[in-house]
Order: structure tokens, then sequence, then C-alpha cells
């Protein structure tokens, strides 16, 4: 028996579609009406539905967004779009979705039955094709969360019995697919790419943000030549109309495997003689620092180096043109992995990037509205990390990130989590990979630094304000974090305006 989610903003619509499931002889149970997108995610969560169908004009979060959403969470589920009218425009942005099908209301009883036939009949084929071991969905889940987790023990040990692997190493390959003709679709092209590949190596391989990745689990001969052999094999496959560019990551421990997606993120983008592909580097550079947030304790100075980099490098006019392509581009991927609506609430509280970003005049203004949106950003994508976190270290972060400038130490902030000291300490270590310590100042320096370009406080308030109560004690602090004194990193940044 599988089950199904139906969303529709029409109560009938819903009604219709339960009945017939309900009384069509099918090898199908419904798991859940839900009546817009928001509460189909909740829905899903609950269910784990094998198929999906959704509507896609509702209110809020449309259909495919919730399909983009829900494809996170559930790759291998089937997704079903049922509209009222047919627009190429929409069929469109379904195409990168892979939705099985395409029902245009209103749906005969017919026409449903024989495609949630067809439904289970796929389905029950996939069921039998999978060997045991295989698991798809886990498998999906494993390559998206390498690209920026830090695995523990634990988690590792599970994906490593559940995949198969046979050693805690392994590097990461993105490929990059320059041109696709019409005449062959970028399916054909991935299946010729890891067709090659999986002559030698076994490999795991999924799309994200527009690049083929793949791990490749080290075994006994996968060191050898491998980069020789990734680059040979794939190279043939070039043609007139279609190119690639290969990055192969370093080999890592499990533990860094995201420094190594890193790695070959850095590869694919360092192209010579091309200025384009320093640019596009840079963007890639600062989405990829984003959705990483809450994973480097020193993310939002990281950062504005990047952004301090552009400035340094082109004219004033050029640098915040390019600012207000990278924001919005950072809006956007948050909308894609949190969905509209957190999107528009961060909209209204920096406000819309061309607008915001065309009336600044001098870099000590960027650096005071940077500072500021960074850290919203950041924060709205942090909550997208915690959850993944066990719960004390959640309540351990939303307390320090709200509460910094209290006196907080490791002892009272595990009795306020209700675990022992070193519970909590091993916590921030494995996950986080800092200290207790460390995160806690590094939170405290990094308001401090917004305290300082905004210039309305002295030094003295601001140690105050962040948490400390004795300010030569503050000026150290920053000093050992930020390589120079408050005063000192503040005439360097005044520097900078015009």
């Amino acid at each position: 028996m599988y089950s199904i989610l139906i969303v529709d903003d029409e109560e009938p619509v819903l009604e219709s579609y339960t009945y017939m499931i309900r009384n069509g002889d099918l090898d199908l149970e419904v798991c859940g009406a839900a009546r817009s997108g928001s509460e189909a995610i909740t829905l899903a969560r609950e269910s784990r539905p094998d198929i999906v169908v959704m509507d896609i004009a509702m209110p809020g979060m449309d259909g495919l967004d919730t399909i983009r959403e829900l494809r996170k969470m559930y790759p291998d589920a089937l997704y079903i779009l049922s509209t009222a009218y047919e627009r190429f425009d929409l069929a469109q942005r379904a195409i990168p979705l892979r939705v099985f099908e395409y029902l245009v209301k209103p749906v005969s009883r017919r026409r449903f039955l024989e495609t949630m036939i067809h439904a289970t009949e796929v389905l029950e084929k996939r069921r039998k094709d999978v060997t045991p071991g295989e698991v798809g969905r886990d498998e999906e889940d494993f390559l998206l969360l390498l690209t920026w987790k830090t695995f523990d023990p634990q988690e590792w040990n599970r994906y490593r019995e559940m995949l198969r692997f046979s050693s805690d190493f392994g590097r990461v390959l993105v490929i990059a697919l320059d041109y696709v003709p019409e005449s062959q679709s970028r399916e054909e092209a991935r299946a010729r790419i890891t067709g090659k590949l999986e002559r030698r190596f076994r490999i795991f391989f999924t799309d994200h943000m527009g690049y083929l990745l793949l791990f490749i689990p080290e075994t006994t001969d996968t060191e050898e030549g491998l980069d020789r052999y990734v680059r040979e094999s794939i190279r043939p496959l070039a043609t007139e109309n279609l190119r690639f560019r290969v990055g192969l990551g370093d080999r890592r421990q499990y533990n860094e495997l995201y420094l190594s997606y890193e790695h070959a993120l850095q590869e694919i983008a360092r192209v010579a003689g091309d200025p384009e592909q320093e640019e596009d580097r840079f963007f890639l550079q600062m989405r990829y620092l984003v959705a990483r947030a809450h994973a480097d304790g020193d993310l939002c100075e990281r950062c504005r180096e990047h952004c301090e980099r552009e400035f340094v490098r082109l004219p004033f006019p050029v640098a915040r043109s390019r600012m207000i392509v990278l924001f919005t581009l950072l809006l956007e991927d948050l909308a894609v992995r949190s969905g509209r609506e957190q999107a528009d609430l961060l909209l209204r509280r920096i406000g819309d990037p061309a607008r915001a970003i065309t009336a600044i005049e001098n870099r000590r203004d960027w650096d005071a509205w940077a500072g500021r949106a960074l850290r919203l950003l950041l924060e709205y994508s942090t909550k997208l990390s915690l959850d993944r976190y066990p719960a004390p270290l959640r309540s351990a972060i939303a307390y320090i990130d709200s509460e910094f400038q209290r006196e907080i130490n490791l002892k009272s902030l595990a009795e306020y989590c209700s675990v022992s000291s070193g519970y909590l300490s091993r916590l921030f270590s494995e996950h986080l990979n800092t200290t207790f310590n460390d995160y806690l100042n590094n939170t405290r320096i990094e308001a401090a630094e917004h305290y300082l370009v905004e210039g309305k406080l002295s030094v003295k308030e601001i140690a105050y304000r962040t948490g400390y109560n004795d300010p030569n004690y503050f000026s150290r602090i920053f000093k050992k974090y930020k390589g120079l004194s408050p005063t000192s990193y503040l005439s360097r940044k005044g520097a900078h305006a015009e």
C-alpha cells in the first residue's frame, strides 16, 4: 500500500480526489489533504508520502515552490501537478522539478485513475529493481548534507552502514555542463558521464545548484590515478555543443567532506584567462558560505572579507551593482531552502536590495548596511541548520544568540539546557567545530563589529553592550579574534569611507 498526499485550496477538489482514491480499487491510502503549501510541508513531514497530487495556483507558496521544498525532503516521491489551466511558463518551471504527470482540471474519473495506476506501477517497479542496501532517498540526503555538514561519528556510521562505504574517506566531484543542446537532455548527458565513471568506481550522484554532484567513496584502488582517470574518461565525451568543467575535491575524512566539496567548487571556477569565471566564483563562494550558516563561527567576517575584495578590485559603482545581484541571489537561495514566506519576511527587514544599495554613496554606509543585512541573512539561514542539531545544542545556541550581553558560563548554560557541562562542551566541538567559549566570544565580537561600524557608541559602551564588564578585557579579546584593537579596527574601516 502506497501513501498519497493531496494538496488543493478548493474543498470540492480535495473531496473528489479523496473519494476516487478510496473507491477506485487502488493500492493507495490518503495520508493527508492540505489546503496550502505550508500545510502540505507539515503533513508531508508526518506522513512521508509516496505520491503528491499538487495544485499549482494556491495563495502564498504556489504548488511549484511547494514541490521544490518537498523534493529536498522526499526526492523519491512522485509529484503530479493538478491545475485548472495550461500555461507554458508553468510547464517550463515544472521541468527541472521532474514532475511525474500534469493533470488539467476538470479531471475525468478515468484520467485520474489511469494516472494513479501508472504511478503505483512505477513505484512497484522501482521497489522490485532496488537491490538490498540501496536506499535512494537516504543517498540523496547524504549527498546534499555533505556539501555543508560536519558529520559526527554516529551520523557517519549510520550512512556508512546504510550506503555500504568501506572507508571513512572519500572525494567530492563537481561537474558543470556548460551547454547542452536541445537534441540532448541533461539526463542523457549525465547518464553518459556517470556511466563512464561507474565502469571503474562506485559513485553516488545527484543534481545540486545547477551542477552534477558526485561522491566517490574511497576503496583500495580509488586513489591511484583517480584525477587522471576522471578527466581522461570525461574529456572524450565533450563535443562542439557539450562542454564540461570538472572540479575534483581533495581526499577527506567523513567529518571534512564539506571541505572536499569546497575544493571542488574552487577547481571548477578556476578557468585561466576568463575574468567572468572569477566573477562567478565570487557569487558561488558567497552563496556557499551563507548556505553553511552556523557551521563556521566566523562566517559573517568571512562574508565581509569576500565583499571587501570586490570593492578593492572594482570601482565603487561597479562593486555596488554586483552587491545588488549578490543579495538578490542570496534572498532567492533562502526562498528555495526555507520557502518564500521566510524570504519575504527577511526582505521586509533589510529592504529591497536594489533600492537600498543604490542609495548608498560611500563605503562607510555600505559597511553599516551590509553588516546588518548579512547578520540577518545568516540568522535566517542558521535556523535551517538548527533543526539538524541535538535539542540541547539548539537551546544553547538560541540562548547565546539572544542573551550574549548577559553573563554566561558553560555550567549555567548546561543547567539551562538540562545536560552536563561535559556533554554540552562535546556538542559544540562535534557539531560546530568550536568550543563554547569561542562560540560565545565570536557571537559577542560579531555584535561589537556591528556597533563599531555603526559609530553611535564608544568602545566602553560597546564592551558593556556585548557582555564584557571590563573594557580593557574586551579590547584584548577583540584583538585576539580580529588581529587588531577596536580603535584600530574602526580606523581601518574608516579609511575605506569615501
